[in-house]
């Protein structure tokens, strides 16, 4: 009895905040429910199916896409907060993503949005502002250009609109592009929070979620401890000195190469500065402390 019960706390962990529940009538809090309905294009390698599926290679899935035109796009997107993920009606795109935005998985086909079919796995995460703060998504593509331009790993991104609605596509780091990026692997990973054994609701230190000492002890975990370490540390300054509120926990991950573990790209970056009115009780700081220090603005 006590695999199901580890394999049980593990997919809360995943999936206590995954979007999508609420459009599917499935209890956010059934783990098995939330993995039958989602699981077929998890966060990582992780691909769950009913027994009776075969089981393919990442390398041997037949590439299937739906191209949107303009038109149907705009539909899609205006419907993500009734419809999250894109999620079909009739079962066809099932994957699982979690956050505050409005978000869904998609590929870039010919520069054009497409919808991954089948076993396909998505490549791009496409997203929208967050209700109540207007132009979230260019702060988040500017911080990640910034974030670049000093030295750190961020995926690629840009800004695009659609009958009159911005949105962003970001690349997926935990993708990689085989056979000539006919196909594509999907890469493990575990965002900090999974890898410490803590809960979504833990993502922040004051909620019982890993400090920076912890986060630090973690990188022993990578093959190139050092260079992983430094990276962090430079993540942790640019986080403070960028003014991200929102720099917690499950904004870090492991990424799991076939020969090697090391810290995934920085993702998920915005600024206090920007939603003053939003964060007018907050004060730019670390989500994480360091030992007794905290690092806060005066």
């Amino acid at each position: 009895m006590i695999a199901p019960v580890r394999f049980s706390m593990g997919c809360c962990r995943t999936l206590s905040n995954a979007r999508g529940s609420g459009y599917l009538q499935v209890d956010a809090t059934d783990d098995y429910a939330l993995l039958y309905q989602l699981g077929r294009d998890c966060p990582g390698a992780v691909t769950v199916m009913p027994l009776d599926d075969e089981v393919i290679a990442d390398e041997n899935v037949e590439t299937k896409w739906d191209v949107l035109d303009d038109d149907r796009l705009a539909e899609y997107i205006e419907a993500l907060p009734r419809r999250p993920l894109f999620i079909d009606a009739d079962g066809e795109l099932r994957l699982s993503l979690a956050g505050v935005h409005h978000k869904a998985g998609v590929g870039v086909v010919d520069r054009r949005i497409a919808l991954p079919r089948g076993r396909t796995p998505s490549t791009h995460i496409l997203k929208v502002d967050i209700d109540g703060l207007p132009d979230s998504i260019r702060v988040e593509h500017f911080c990640l250009r910034v974030a670049a331009a000093v030295g750190i790993p961020v995926p690629f991104s840009t800004i695009r609109v659609v009958k009159d609605t911005p949105y962003m596509v970001i690349r997926r780091y935990d993708r990689v592009g085989v056979n000539g990026q006919e196909v594509f692997r999907r890469l493990h990973q575990e965002d900090f929070c999974q890898a410490l054994g803590r809960f979504p609701r833990q993502k922040y230190e004051k909620d019982g979620g890993p400090g920076w000492q912890e986060c630090f002890e973690l990188m022993k975990k990578v093959t190139d401890v050092v260079t992983a370490r430094t990276q962090l540390l430079d993540r942790a300054i640019f986080q403070f000195l960028v003014g991200n509120p929102d720099a917690h926990a499950k904004n870090y991950s492991l990424l799991y190469r076939l020969d090697r573990i090391e810290l995934s790209q920085l993702y998920d970056v915005n600024n206090a500065a920007a939603f003053r009115s939003f964060y007018k009780e907050q004060r730019p700081r670390l989500a994480s402390s360091s030992g007794a220090i905290v690092i806060r603005s005066r």
